[in-house]
């Protein structure tokens, strides 16, 4: 039901907007991934276990029943002179009955094993979590495809407006015989490069604005507009990856599992209680079938189990420091990755301020060309040259501002921070 609120809160949404933001998607993502109803079964899980676990110290009811055969029984010799002969009890024995056990001290096995289990459950929810986290760096990536996608499409929308304005300038000097036809062929051509990248482009444009609509579960349609990405926190020095959590849990799990497997040494006291029906009961001499009972403490210590206990220990602990080189191993790619984010991000801002150089000079290139193209100083190849080297240098110059964005976001995602 909270899941349909929320889809139907998200369609009346998209009915009244054109636009769309990163934080919708992954907000949106967050509440409808498929994985993230395990959060929600693991807890469940968790206290079913706690009630199975539990019911260690109740009472447990069993139906006991037995038959057998004796090859020998007692006989007793009173003697010639004794008035009576002692009866012989029958080799055959038979009973039924109900034996009730109340564990009064289990060596705290229950109460470890509720800590193991807590722990566990929280380890499978983290790594839920983990799992959320990497379809929100799928998204994101996603996201970004589309915006510089969207932003190369539009700067070569341009060029293709500049191009049909210069394809009629060809036209009119070529009826004033200042070109030849040739020169519309030229133009035609980088028109038809232009229109068949354009194509693809919003091919691939399209294709992620589908992927996106399915990981974030959003009805998301081409002609939306995908918002930038304009404020965000800048993450801190420490992770927060749900994978370091989840390793921090199985970490603490294993050693607790070490003492799990200690109180396996440590002494059980058990109530029980017997009511049966059978012959001969405690009185062997009497051979009528009869009822009987007993009440008392059972005691049991294991002194000695050849080792046992002590090897799953061993094994507990290895599993600890196979788990603690594992997070170091995930900690060391993180900060190689953090390292890596670092320098692309230094040099997505080395290639802003060296494009917007060059995007001047090339505007005054362009400028100047088409002045002399006019006059018929220089050919139409030479124009285009510059016109697409300007062109280039503009798709550049967004590509990178988007990718500093990215980088930016991409850079809160590996610390484990949230948008």
């Amino acid at each position: 039901m909270k899941r349909f609120a929320i889809a139907i809160t998200f369609i009346i949404l998209f009915t009244t907007l054109k636009g769309i933001t990163l934080q919708e998607c992954l907000e949106s993502l967050r509440n409808s991934v498929p994985i993230s109803e395990q959060i929600i079964l693991y807890e469940k899980q968790q206290k079913l276990t706690n009630k199975k676990l539990n019911a260690n110290y109740l009472p447990s009811l069993y139906l006991v029943g037995n038959a057998s055969w004796n090859s020998e029984v007692t006989q007793i010799d009173l003697g010639a002179t004794a008035p009576f002969t002692a009866p012989a009890p029958d080799k055959d024995r038979e009973s039924i009955g109900v034996q009730l056990q109340q564990t009064i001290w289990d060596g705290g096995t229950t109460h470890v094993s509720k800590q193991v289990n807590r722990l566990e459950a929280d380890a499978d929810q983290l790594g839920v979590m983990a799992s959320v986290h990497q379809r929100e760096i799928e998204a994101t990536a996603l996201y970004f495809r589309i915006i510089s996608t969207s932003e190369t499409i539009e700067v070569m929308n341009l060029q293709k407006s500049s191009l049909n304005s210069r394809l009629e300038q060809t036209e009119s000097l070529v009826s004033n015989g200042l070109k030849e036809d040739s020169d519309i062929k030229l133009v035609n051509l980088d028109l038809m490069k232009l229109d068949n990248q354009i194509y693809k482009l919003e091919h691939q444009r399209l294709a992620a604005v589908e992927q996106l609509s399915q990981i974030s579960g959003l009805h998301l349609t081409d002609d939306m507009s995908f918002d930038p990405v304009a404020d965000f926190i800048q993450p801190g020095v420490e992770f927060v990856r749900k994978e370091i959590e989840k390793l921090d849990k199985l970490i603490a799990m294993q050693k607790v599992s070490a003492k799990l497997a200690g109180t396996k040494l440590f002494p059980k006291i058990v109530a029980k209680a017997d009511y049966n029906y059978g012959k001969p009961g405690y009185d062997m001499f009497t051979n009528d079938f009869h009822d009987y009972y007993s009440v008392g403490i059972n005691l049991s210590w294991k002194l000695w189990d050849f080792g046992q206990v002590s090897q799953e220990k061993r094994l507990a602990k290895n599993k600890v420091h196979i788990t603690e080189s594992t997070k170091d191993e995930l900690l060391l790619t993180l900060r190689n990755q953090l390292s890596s984010n670092r320098y692309d991000m230094r040099n997505a801002e080395y290639n802003i301020s060296v494009v917007t150089e060059r995007i001047q000079l090339l505007e005054e290139i362009v400028s100047a060309y088409n002045s002399k193209f006019e006059s018929g100083i220089i050919t139409t190849t030479e124009l285009l040259v510059q016109s697409n080297n300007l062109m280039q240098a503009r798709i550049e110059l967004q590509q990178n501002t988007t990718q500093l964005t990215a980088l930016q976001v991409q850079r809160i995602l590996i610390s484990g921070g949230k948008l």
